[in-house]
């Protein structure tokens, strides 16, 4: 019965060494993965923060041509252009020039 019991001891720490050894196989796949994820949010995170300039940038755009749009339908913007693309001048204007 000596023997038995000296069997089943060491089987039993082969056992626990093996569950052991996997234990430890996968506490290492599991934070060598843990780190990968950290990286891939950070990249994920400098995306989000570039693109959201790029939004604001894009937002700011749209702002510049509404207003931009707005001024070409005024007077004076059709004015300005008859002025300067056309020369058309008013009837009772001058135009002096340098010679």
């Amino acid at each position: 019965m000596g023997n038995q019991s000296r069997y089943q001891k060491r089987a039993n720490r082969k056992s626990v060494m093996l569950a052991l050894a996997v234990v430890l196989l996968l506490a290492v796949i599991v934070s060598t993965k843990s780190t990968q994820l950290h990286q891939k949010n950070e990249e994920c995170k400098q995306q989000i923060t570039e693109l959201e300039r790029q939004m604001d940038l894009q937002e700011q755009r749209k702002q510049d041509l509404d207003q931009l749009s707005t001024y070409i339908d005024t007077d004076q913007f059709k004015e300005r252009i008859a002025r300067d693309k056309l020369g058309l001048i008013y009837d009772d204007e001058l135009i002096l020039k340098k010679k």
